[in-house]
């Protein structure tokens, strides 16, 4: 093979890769839908989501609440139910557990007055953590 077929058939594969690995408008994940006025949200580390299917409740890692499901969203008082996930080094066992997360105080923000939001939210956990006693806690609530 000369070296000018080789050129030619290495330039070929390089277009198909290009072609292949480019990502395409169909496969990309969609960025997640930003609140639309009047709808009730969660500030999530500072994110404004609408039903969040995850809670963070630190920045580093820490605990989260996970797979969460909403009654009454954008009412006086939401109730989600979900998972308290804690597997992280510095986390308490035990590792999962049932968690019940009510939010309550349905304000308006300063910065949006489009949006509202909940000023309190508390969790309840299935199980204390180890040494503990207590199953509730607050998380941050409220406007960022």
């Amino acid at each position: 093979m000369s070296l000018r077929r080789t050129g030619s058939a290495v330039l070929l594969v390089l277009a198909l890769l290009g072609a292949v690995l480019a990502p395409h408008s169909a496969t990309a994940l969609p960025a997640p839908d930003a609140p639309k006025a009047g709808q009730a949200v969660y500030y999530n580390l500072g994110t404004p989501e609408v039903r969040p299917k995850r809670i963070f409740t630190a920045y580093s890692s820490a605990a989260y609440l996970d797979k969460l499901k909403w009654k009454h969203w954008g009412t006086r008082k939401a109730v989600g139910r979900g998972i308290l996930v804690s597997d992280c080094a510095s986390c308490s066992p035990p590792a999962r557990r049932k968690v019940t997360i009510r939010l309550t105080g349905f304000v308006r923000c300063d910065q949006d007055p489009t949006l509202r939001t909940y000023r309190r939210a508390i969790a309840v956990v299935s199980k204390p953590d180890e040494g503990e006693t207590s199953t509730r806690w607050k998380l941050f609530a409220g406007c960022p």
